[in-house]
């Protein structure tokens, strides 16, 4: 019965493997899995739900979860790198589309976070499980099943640690190139009030599309 499971799990997971992110399939297989665990009480049974286990590992569809987050934040790192020489104003375009990019990432981590909330109260079960007493060979299973969801956690936490130390440089990039491109256009608008305006009368009369004027105030009379 665990064995047919684990079958129709990575059934599923081969179907569901090209799309690469998917928490929502996560969180029902987690749960699943949470379920059957619940009423794994003999050795036996544990070593059945040990089977299902390790019957999807190797499908990778829990870690190529992950690894699709770095992929994307690799993605946007080169897409960067290769922006970098473009045109500022256009790079500043390039920017905003790529912390869209990353902000979506960070919430697809949350998702998939979220997704995998079961793996912390299977390992609560299997951490403290009576037959890993009765049994040295169950209990290495039991070691293997509680390290693999850590590992997952723990790559979960390093694809945030990564969007943490890549935000702030963005940002930073950002004013800087933010100021560069408007102490530029300042520049060139004080270059075309001093070309194309004109002094008639006392008056400043500046070019269109301003088009207004700023009366010079007349010079102070000297008393003799």
């Amino acid at each position: 019965m665990f064995t047919d499971f684990g079958f129709q799990v990575c059934d599923k997971i081969y179907h569901l493997i090209s799309q690469h992110f998917n928490p929502t399939f996560i969180e029902i297989t987690c749960a699943e899995l949470h379920e059957k665990l619940e009423v794994a009480a003999t050795e036996e049974q544990i070593k059945n739900w040990l089977t299902v286990v390790n019957l999807f590992k190797p499908q990778t569809l829990l870690l190529e979860q992950v690894n699709y987050l770095n992929q994307q934040i690799d993605r946007s790192v080169t897409a960067l790198s290769e922006k970098v020489k473009r045109h500022k104003e256009t790079l500043l375009v390039a920017l905003q589309e790529i912390e869209k990019q990353i902000d979506a990432i960070r919430q697809q981590n949350r998702e998939l976070r979220a997704a995998f909330r079961e793996t912390d109260l299977m390992n609560d079960i299997l951490i403290s499980h009576p037959v890993r007493d009765d049994s040295e060979e169950v209990d290495d299973l039991i070691s293997e099943a509680i390290s693999y969801f850590e590992g997952i956690h723990f790559r979960l936490a390093m694809v945030d640690s990564r969007i943490d130390k890549i935000q702030p440089k963005i940002k930073q990039f950002f004013a800087s190139l933010n100021r560069d491109i408007f102490n530029t256009k300042v520049e060139k608008f004080l270059y075309f009030l001093l070309e194309k305006s004109q002094i008639t009368d006392k008056q400043i009369q500046f070019p269109i599309p301003y088009n207004g004027t700023i009366q010079l105030a007349a010079p102070p009379s000297l008393l003799l």
